[in-house]
């Protein structure tokens, strides 16, 4: 009888051990938020446009039970470009990104991880240029697709976990517009400058950091709610220099299954 329940006593350890380490192998993330920043771009005009915008962002991970991991997301942003003062040079932006990566986990000790890999990411933005008096209207078209290095880092202290990422493009292929106007393409008339051709590009002729800080509280084993900080930099060294600089700040929704 005694080894019955000393058997008894193994099982339910073992069982109870085996709940404690159990991690979910799968995430699923809906975040929303909003943009402040800079668009430039010396083909449209010689000055910068101040951004606002409000993006949704979706994302889903799968962890390996080695604890590598691969990520699929997106994300849809509507914003505003305009001038100070000037209500007559206002315009609309869409932007639309798809990315994929894969990390390799390099580090797992006390309550650190660290992950890197490969990440691939594909952009493309229009916008709608306002018609008012003295100004034309138009639609321009651009996109981008980059292969980039990805870095990423979570220290879990209890409930609450403390985030960082790094991401910096190593080759680029972009399609800018043409600045070629074609008035038979749009029913109403307005003149369209939409992408034709493509370049490759190396770092020092598209240059696009990407960094974000995050802080996560665990609700349940489950749902946990995420704050996340992510500054973006574009720079296209091209004849007519194009920048775009933001500052976004999402709140997230993290689900674990």
């Amino acid at each position: 009888m005694k080894y019955f329940l000393l058997l008894l006593l193994l099982c339910g350890t073992t069982l109870h051990a085996q709940q404690a380490t159990y991690m979910p192998a799968n995430e699923l993330e809906f975040s929303l938020g909003f943009t402040v920043g800079k668009w430039a771009d010396e083909h449209y005009a010689p000055i910068a446009y101040k951004l606002g915008g409000l993006p949704l962002q979706l994302e889903y991970a799968r962890y390996t039970r080695h604890g590598h991991q691969w990520a699929v997301g997106g994300q849809a942003q509507i914003a505003t470009l305009f001038v100070e003062g000037n209500d007559a040079l206002e315009s609309s932006l869409l932007d639309l990104r798809w990315s994929v990566a894969w990390r390799w986990q390099l580090l797992d000790r006390q309550g650190l991880r660290i992950w890197a890999g490969p990440a691939y990411e594909m952009q493309s933005q229009r916008v709608d240029w306002e018609q008012e008096d003295g100004f034309s209207t138009a639609l321009a078209y651009q996109n981008t697709q980059h292969f980039s290095a990805d870095l990423q880092a979570v220290y879990q202290l209890g409930d609450w976990s403390f985030g960082a990422a790094l991401e910096m493009p190593l080759l680029a292929y972009n399609k800018r517009p043409a600045y070629q106007v074609y008035t038979d393409l749009p029913d109403n008339g307005n003149p369209l400058f939409y992408a034709k051709g493509g370049t490759w590009q190396l770092p020092d002729d598209y240059l696009a950091p990407e960094a974000s800080v995050a802080l996560s509280y665990r609700v349940s084993h489950t749902f946990s709610l995420r704050l996340q900080y992510e500054w973006q930099y574009t720079e296209f060294k091209t004849a007519r220099r194009s920048l775009q600089r933001t500052q976004q700040l999402n709140l997230g929704f993290n689900f674990k299954f």
